[in-house]
């Protein structure tokens, strides 16, 4: 049995996790005595994940939370849960991967980190970015790795996937209408002003054939001054100040409307009444949905089957003797 006084420590300090390995002993029923660092906590087949990793993963995990929550039980059972998840997970798909011949090449890893490294402006954001997350360069592009073998995994196992039927998609259809109905809309257009006295100026100075677009243009505040003032088309609680167009007409403008970002004119451009798309129209957008419901039932059932087929441990007690406490407490 593991003692819970002899756990592994987590010091903390200027907010960076740090390791603290003391001479923690585990003893065992046969009285053998070993290092809690070199104690394996979890085992899939021949894949090892040692405590000593585990509290390393760990302290990435708790890396941005402050000293406070980093020791909270609720986070810190949740961090060490999806560890053990994840390497059993990863553990799978590398034996698997490498019993069907599955792999990744170094170019196509090489590749994957410059698509990555061309998202950033330079070469300096890119290294604090890095500095910022306390990986290597090494151990992320290995994580990279991992991912793509995951992709690679998934999109053989799709490969196994009926496209669904007409059939299904209009049964799906009739059971999620929700998903498909469109409430009224009204188009409006604004000018938007940042003074009452300017925005009565000008709503004054109108007359209703008077279009507001060069207007909008020229005087109003809002992002959409560009456009002549063009929201576009917006639903009923959208926002406060726009519900107060939704008893107008087309054509028709309110008066000066005061809400937290200026003072409004807005007019109303068109309107759309409630409507359900027709079947037709959501046909594509209901095939994508269906068919990646399919994908992730066939991966779910080969995640089952790899489980039912593998042997794996988890070493709970040790597990749980990793303690995360923060410096001076």
């Amino acid at each position: 049995m593991i003692s819970r006084s002899r756990s592994l420590v987590f010091i903390f300090w200027g907010g960076i996790l740090t390791l603290l390995f003391v001479g923690i002993v585990l003893y065992f029923n046969l009285h053998h005595k070993f290092l809690l660092g070199d104690t394996v906590v979890i085992r899939v087949n021949d894949r090892e994940l040692t405590a000593r990793e585990f509290s390393e993963r760990l302290a990435e995990n708790l890396h941005d939370y402050d000293s406070v929550l980093a020791k909270d039980a609720h986070i810190v059972d949740f961090a060490k849960k999806k560890i053990a998840e994840t390497f059993i997970h990863d553990s799978l798909i590398l034996d698997w991967a490498k019993k069907n011949g599955l792999s990744v090449s170094q170019d196509e890893v090489r590749q994957e980190v410059q698509k990555i490294r061309s998202n950033y402006p330079d070469a300096t954001s890119f290294d604090e970015a890095m500095a910022q997350s306390q990986q290597s360069l090494g151990a992320w592009e290995n994580l990279i790795g991992q991912k793509l073998l995951q992709k690679k995994v998934f999109q053989f196992l799709a490969t196994k996937t009926v496209s669904p039927t007409i059939e299904e998609m209009r049964s799906y259809y009739n059971e999620n209408k929700n998903d498909f109905h469109i409430p009224a809309q009204i188009r409006i257009r604004q000018i938007v002003l940042d003074n009452e006295d300017t925005a009565n100026r000008i709503y004054h100075g109108i007359t209703p054939s008077t279009p507001l677009e060069p207007l909008a243009k020229k005087y109003s505040i809002a992002p959409e001054a560009a456009k002549g003032g063009d929201v576009g088309w917006v639903e009923m609680g959208s926002l406060d100040i726009f519900d107060k167009a939704f008893g107008l007409r087309v054509g028709q403008r309110t008066g000066v409307l005061k809400s937290p970002y200026g003072f409004h004119i807005l007019e109303v451009t068109g309107k759309r009444p409630e409507q359900l798309l027709p079947f037709d129209e959501v046909k594509e957008r209901i095939e994508r949905v269906l068919k990646s419901n399919k994908e992730q039932a066939i991966y779910s059932a080969w995640l089952e089957e790899q489980l039912r087929n593998s042997k794996v441990f988890k070493n709970d007690e040790a597990i749980d003797a990793i303690q995360v406490r923060p410096q001076g407490d």
